[in-house]
């Protein structure tokens, strides 16, 4: 299996133009409220989430817009930069992090739970984010490197930990 530098270079390498559906595995921090909106109780621990996706890598978001929505004017990007050592815009740059863009993600399978808390006692809390009205038709994620721990694009596997 392949690892990290591996995975940037063969993204770097991709045109960009040839839509292609990968697979991964991530592992991210929700970020919650400090305290419980209700009771004001402190949050202690870290929640994490780890999803199982499927997802397509250097779709058009143009073209998948037009498909679906006609009245839906597609702006410029809201964060971030493509990524400047090569063609393809699936890698993003923000604040010096990187970043993969994937569209249409399907979660296959997703795990809560905290290294250090009571995850019981945290999901009946008040402290999740509150979901953002996304006017967009096409679902566009994009997750830091660092928060992926798997992927498999074009038959290679490429474990992101190492």
């Amino acid at each position: 299996m392949l690892g990290y530098q591996e995975f940037v270079e063969d993204i770097k390498a991709l045109d960009g133009k040839s839509a292609t559906f990968v697979s991964l595995v991530t592992d991210t921090v929700i970020k919650t409220t400090k305290k419980d909106r209700k009771t004001g109780e402190p949050v202690d621990g870290q929640i994490r989430k780890q999803c199982r996706v499927s997802a397509l890598l250097n779709g058009s978001y143009e073209n998948s817009v037009a498909k679906r929505d006609y009245s839906y004017e597609v702006g410029e990007r809201q964060w971030g930069v493509a990524h400047q050592d090569g063609a393809n815009p699936a890698l993003i740059e923000k604040s010096g992090k990187l970043y993969l863009q994937i569209m249409h993600p399907e979660v296959h399978e997703k795990k809560i739970y905290s290294p250090d808390a009571d995850i019981h006692k945290l999901k009946n809390m008040d402290i999740f984010p509150k979901k953002s009205g996304n006017s967009s038709p096409v679902t566009v994620r994009a997750y830091k490197l660092s928060s992926i721990n798997y992927i498999k694009i074009n038959g290679k596997e490429y474990d992101l930990t190492k």
